[in-house]
């Protein structure tokens, strides 16, 4: 199914990708792939919510990178690896009720702490089990 164009009102919209350039601290990071629709005759392009969604978050884990730190998939595949829920990982590291649901779409970028925290929970041995210990949780894995 095709879309019309809002702003012509004769073309279609198709599919795009574009980059940007965006200021991060001192840098500038360029970011691919992100998404949006282009008018067939007028050169259009809007930019829709689930568009607007992904788009942030490769933003966002453009951001990550540069900082060294985990990206949204690499903090969901830390915290699948410990077998925990989201809740229950916001539990045990910390960070809020919803904190990792945020982490992981891209809404919000962890703090160097919490990556810290994550990247020493799989890397070193006993780590994990300890965390859990003081949050007052059993271990899952």
């Amino acid at each position: 199914m095709s879309l019309q164009c809002d702003e012509c009102g004769i073309g279609s919209l198709s599919p795009a990708v574009w980059e940007g350039v965006f200021r991060h601290g001192d840098a500038s990071i360029k970011v691919t792939g992100l998404e949006c629709h282009r008018c067939s005759h007028c050169g259009a392009d809007p930019v829709f919510t689930d568009q607007i969604r992904r788009n942030q978050a490769r933003i966002a884990d453009a951001k990550r990178a540069h900082d060294g730190l985990l990206t949204g998939e690499q903090v969901r595949g830390v915290r699948e690896s410990l077998k925990l829920s989201q809740q229950l990982a916001a539990q045990i590291f910390g960070g809020g009720a919803n904190a990792f649901s945020k982490y992981e779409r891209g809404d919000v970028i962890q703090s160097i702490a919490m990556d810290r925290l994550l990247k020493v929970a799989v890397r070193v041995p006993g780590a994990f089990e300890q965390l859990c210990s003081l949050a007052g949780v059993p271990p899952t894995i």
